[in-house]
């Protein structure tokens, strides 16, 4: 994903072969969030952004993976690419915690 914008914003997961990296397109206001397992993309979203600030693209964050636990591991199948579900599948089934690269926690799964 190739992108002119000014921020990038790294995210360190648990487990860590799982990374977030999202950037700000200055061009339309809005930041794309991609999700890899083993630096190989996994899942990516847009997000619209008001300012380009960490603390939104920490919101877009965890709205992004607040939506991944939302799908089943059927819908995954039906709607991500062939070449990325076992990605997306991993994805789903371990990511457990999203942190700012300071530590800062933007999200966690829930345990219920």
């Amino acid at each position: 994903m190739s992108l002119t914008g000014k921020g990038v914003y790294k995210y360190v997961c648990t487990p860590n072969r799982i990374t977030i990296i999202a950037k700000d397109s200055m061009l339309n206001k809005k930041l794309e969030v991609e999700l890899c397992v083993n630096e190989k993309t996994a899942l990516y979203g847009s997000y619209e952004i008001r300012d380009y600030t960490p603390e939104e693209a920490d919101e877009r964050v965890k709205v992004f993976c607040n939506g991944l636990i939302m799908f089943t591991e059927d819908e995954i199948q039906e709607w991500v690419e062939a070449d990325r579900i076992m990605l997306a599948l991993n994805a789903y089934r371990f990511l457990n915690e999203v942190r700012t690269s300071n530590g800062k926690l933007i999200w966690r799964r829930s345990k219920f």
